[in-house]
């Protein structure tokens, strides 16, 4: 048996970036980024202060020495609010904290590629570093990492189904701008394609070559569980495939929510009756998913656990369809179509 050693997998050598913007002394970094983002996120400096775990008076020293150097406000006092006063991103302060932000992208996206290139023997991927996810964990959904599963060899397609046009975009730009929306704490993408890997990439995700894919999917749910697993503040697992593009935002946001209120359960949308996919697996489970042979998947643990299933109903059932052949795309692509013809306003509800 195949054991997870967690401590084997935090101890991984690999890298971390900290910068910093400088004019005569350290003005803007981290520290002020996250703050800002639990400003915009409470509406409130106090709030934002407490919910870091730093005193107020500091929270207030860290804004006005980043506002002495940048010469304009980040905040303004807001009157009302969630907590009868409170404050606001001003315009320049927004622009200021969506640039930083930006920079910390890019810059991570380019250390990525030279760390790869490198330092090889340590590199899990081209993007091995947690940092831009952690470091915004706080703002995104709690508790629950999504991996993207994404190394299939598409055999019945007879071509890389991820690669199929939607009209705006190809299957895998679709699902992965999906799961970007639902601000998930962390996000891994598991492929053995470099085209998609990179779409990952721009996207801020942490992605892994996999070079095991024809051990079967066990190998992209092994390598997506250990890629996340120093990421302490996740509590669960969401499980993605590449050809399921007729699942709703509101379905996504419902599985996690159910999760949200039974961390302990495994979580799955129920399709007419019928176990379906994406699965929200609980974080304890990982150890078991990781063992996984071949072939077998989430299924395989959820089936020995059935004590902890939890089904969330799913209508209409037609959300679950996924494809593996050029006459299932076609079914699929007309139901997209008819669907965003309509901004899903009544086949929804069918």
């Amino acid at each position: 048996m195949v054991r997870w050693n967690m401590k084997e997998e935090s101890e991984r050598v690999h890298y971390s970036l900290n910068f910093k913007l400088y004019a005569q002394d350290k003005f803007f970094g981290p520290g002020v980024a996250q703050l800002l983002r639990k400003v915009d996120e409470t509406a409130s400096l106090r709030s934002a202060a407490a919910d870091l775990k730093i005193a107020y008076s500091k929270a207030w020293n860290m804004i006005r020495t980043a506002e002495k150097s940048l010469g304009y406000d980040l905040l303004i006092k807001k009157v009302g609010g969630k907590h009868g006063g409170g404050a606001q991103l001003t315009p320049e302060g927004r622009a200021m904290l969506d640039k930083y932000t930006a920079f910390e992208k890019a810059i991570y996206q380019s250390a990525d590629v030279m760390w790869g290139k490198i330092f090889p023997e340590f590199a899990v991927t081209g993007s091995d570093t947690l940092a831009p996810q952690v470091e915004t964990i706080e703002h995104a959904s709690i508790g629950v990492g999504a991996i993207l599963m994404a190394s299939g060899f598409s055999r019945r397609m007879g071509y890389n189904k991820l690669l199929l046009n939607l009209g705006e975009g190809s299957v895998a730009e679709h699902i992965l701008d999906q799961i970007q929306r639902q601000r998930y704490a962390a996000v891994t993408v598991v492929s053995q394609y470099a085209e998609i890997l990179e779409m990952a990439r721009q996207r801020g995700f942490l992605s892994v070559m996999n070079k095991q894919a024809d051990e079967g999917k066990s190998s992209s749910i092994r390598l997506g569980l250990k890629t996340m697993a120093k990421i302490e503040e996740i509590k669960g697992y969401i499980f993605f495939t590449g050809d399921q593009i007729l699942l709703s935002d509101e379905l996504l946001e419902r599985l996690r929510n159910t999760f949200i209120t039974h961390p302990d359960k495994i979580i799955y949308p129920e399709y007419e009756g019928k176990f379906g996919s994406p699965v929200i697996f609980p974080a304890d489970l990982a150890p078991e998913l990781v063992s996984l042979k071949e072939e077998q998947g989430g299924r395989f643990v959820a089936d020995q656990h059935s004590d902890r299933l939890l089904p969330v109903p799913v209508q209409p059932g037609w959300q679950g369809l996924d494809f593996d052949c050029p006459e299932d795309w076609e079914k699929v692509r007309q139901l997209w179509n008819y669907r965003k013809q309509d901004n899903g306003k009544h086949l929804d509800k069918e």
